[in-house]
């Protein structure tokens, strides 16, 4: 058996085909679209019914400029549809 809790080494070892890793969509999108691994999709669960997200969270109400600078740089690096998913049609 093997366990980890270092989401690059479950990556790693499922992609070495050791098992089935569950891991986000933003650490084995590029694997899944570059043909490396299959994800999975698992039916019946609450959790994984709907799209999930990666949320900033900040201490003040108003971001500051360099705060305002790296969101927006943050959501262009990532894109929309985000760069690591898969393309809707692949569904």
């Amino acid at each position: 058996a093997f366990r980890s809790d270092d989401f690059e080494a479950l990556r790693a070892a499922a992609e070495a085909g050791l098992g089935i890793a569950f891991l986000s969509s933003w650490v084995v999108g590029p694997d899944v679209k570059a043909g490396r691994l299959v994800r999975l999709r698992p039916g019946g669960e609450p959790w994984n019914d709907g799209p999930s997200g990666i949320y900033l969270l900040r201490a003040l109400p108003q971001p500051s400029a360099k705060v305002r600078a790296f969101t927006q740089a943050l959501r262009k690096s990532i894109g929309s549809p985000p760069v690591w998913e898969p393309c809707s049609t692949d569904g």
